[in-house]
């Protein structure tokens, strides 16, 4: 598998609520060792594992609450840049812009916001 698609695998098991800290670690430490990663993506990821939202008695992510968090926002971000993990300056720069500002987390307000910028 190539190095994007197993970062977006690791992000999008993160978005989906279904990635432990433990296992975070352990799959980080061996994706960075084969391929060079953002420091704030394992940052992004470890906010995101840390502040999903479960239910006490099903043990399930509130999927409801989770979409409205700005964790779950920024790992759409994350996931939607995976492209241009390749230019790391690039990659930084357009990630800012698309967090900055943020007041609407859903995946379509984060995916519009990063369209508009790269268009210009």
């Amino acid at each position: 598998m190539a190095e994007k698609d197993k970062v977006s695998l690791l992000i999008r098991r993160a978005i989906d609520g279904v990635l432990k800290m433990d296992s975070l670690e352990a799959e980080w430490k061996k994706l960075s060792a084969e391929f060079s990663l953002p420091d704030a993506l394992l940052e992004d990821l470890r906010e995101g594992v840390q502040h999903t939202p479960g239910a006490v008695l099903s043990g399930k992510v509130d999927l409801k609450i989770w979409h409205s968090m700005r964790e779950h926002a920024v790992l759409v971000c994350d996931l939607l840049l995976v492209p241009f993990m390749d230019d790391r300056d690039r990659w930084n720069k357009l990630r800012g812009q698309a967090i900055d500002g943020l007041d609407d987390y859903s995946y379509q307000a984060v995916e519009k916001k990063l369209k508009a910028i790269l268009k210009n």
